[in-house]
């Protein structure tokens, strides 16, 4: 049971942070590639600080944090990460 709720979870932080982007890049705040990583970075920092999210997802915004100040490719890496979570969870991701 826990597992599933980590997962939709997750699968809320990663939507949440895509969503969040693309509003950014309509409303020309993100113009190419390289901004992405920092706002990503920035968002994610703003969520925890705003405890916008479930505890258990700490250590995966600090994560994702890191990733995007370290390794770049930040977009890639939670688009993968939400296609992951999501997977198989059919319809039942839209009810939670």
């Amino acid at each position: 049971m826990t597992d599933v709720k980590t997962t939709r979870d997750l699968a809320h932080l990663l939507f949440c942070a895509l969503v969040a982007l693309h509003l950014a890049k309509r409303d020309g705040r993100v113009i190419h590639i390289a901004s992405e990583d920092w706002f990503l970075v920035d968002w994610l920092a703003t969520a925890q600080r705003q405890k916008r999210f479930a505890k258990n997802m700490a250590a995966d915004i600090r994560w994702l944090q890191d990733v995007g100040r370290h390794q770049g490719g930040l977009r890639r890496h939670v688009e993968a990460l939400w296609a992951i979570s999501t997977a198989g969870a059919g319809n039942d991701a839209s009810k939670t």
